[in-house]
């Protein structure tokens, strides 16, 4: 495991404090919760300094509530946790879709998009899939569960060509379960990248 330096804390204080003026919609679960789950898997995984502090800001540059927060995520921790997020953003590979040109992208274009952030996605993914699971375990199933579930299987082989490894072998795990868990109420059916 690599030592972080200051950094890291910096990002985690900035990152609480963006969050605390946040009110989660259930108000059960604290929303920091979610980046620091992406972060610690960056963190178990072996990922650079860089990486964990652009998994735990990745969803604070997404948010559309603080419009100006990349620029702030440059100045406070560089260009390369900055180019790091926006590579995750630019792939697009958080939104579910049915098409067959998103396949392809998946396929043969996601490897070039993310660059260097690829374990920030995956662990990004992960926590993503995690989530559905408990709400699937929890009997709350989301009406967009068929595109949900054709896309997590599609990142999974993604990755898994991507970042062969221990997480992707992980990811593959969660998504297989998953994929049991939700085959009674979706209409999906196994797809392969080709």
């Amino acid at each position: 495991m690599t030592a972080y330096s200051g950094r890291f804390d910096k990002a985690l204080i900035y990152a609480s404090a963006l969050y605390r003026a946040l009110r989660p919609a259930s108000g059960s679960i604290v929303p920091i919760s979610r980046p620091l789950a992406i972060a610690a898997l960056i963190i178990e995984a072996g990922g650079s300094e860089d990486e964990a502090i652009g998994g735990l800001l990745l969803d604070l540059a997404a948010g559309d509530f603080q419009p100006h927060v990349l620029d702030e995520i440059h100045r406070l921790f560089g260009a390369d946790v900055c180019q790091l997020i926006g590579n995750c953003l630019a792939s697009d590979y958080r939104k579910p879709r049915r098409t067959h040109g998103h396949i392809r992208l998946l396929s043969t274009g996601l490897a070039a998009q993310l660059a260097r952030s690829t374990l920030i996605a995956l662990a990004d993914s992960m926590v993503g899939a995690l989530a559905l699971h408990a709400r699937l375990l929890n009997q709350d199933h989301p009406e967009n569960l068929d595109p949900m579930m054709d896309h997590y299987n599609l990142l999974a082989q993604a990755f898994g060509q991507i970042r062969p490894g221990t997480l992707s072998e992980q990811f593959a795990l969660i998504v297989a379960d998953l994929t049991a868990l939700a085959s009674p109420y979706a209409n999906f059916g196994p797809r392969t990248i080709s």
